[in-house]
């Protein structure tokens, strides 16, 4: 599948957790820039107005019928810390990699390694939302 279909069933999908619980719809994709592939999601875990909190992609699956079943609990997601600007700049990035750390459990019920889930090296990231305009590499479509 081409990653920019990825992008449009992420934004069309609503976050669960593993036991699926809804969290809240997805509102933003972060695609690596080097390889276009989606590594973050922003979540909205409550009403209108709740701050959206980042989730990484990692071991998380996008499931038939628009449902994102992530490896976290929405506890978890409410809990996340918020960059202060709203944007995921590195140091934002390397502070949340370390908090989803120690709240994604592997089979294995040991914490994550924070190395597991960055993977190599700086990832530079860029946002997509539905708001966006038409990019045919992406295959997004403006709503």
């Amino acid at each position: 599948m081409h990653p920019g279909d990825h992008i449009t069933r992420l934004l069309s999908a609503t976050a669960c957790s593993g036991d699926g619980r809804p969290i809240g719809p997805v509102t933003a994709v972060y695609v690596d820039d080097d390889s276009g592939n989606p590594v973050w999601v922003t979540v909205r875990p409550g009403p209108p107005g709740t701050a959206e909190r980042f989730v990484p992609l990692a071991r998380a699956w996008l499931h038939p019928g628009s449902r994102l079943v992530l490896s976290v609990t929405r506890a978890a997601v409410e809990a996340a810390p918020v960059p202060p600007s709203g944007e995921l700049g590195s140091s934002d990035e390397d502070e949340l990699y370390r908090y989803y750390a120690q709240a994604i459990t592997p089979i294995g019920r040991r914490p994550a390694e924070a190395a597991a889930l960055t993977g190599a090296g700086p990832v530079r990231l860029r946002r997509r939302t539905l708001s966006d305009a038409v990019d045919p590499h992406l295959g997004l479509t403006a709503s």
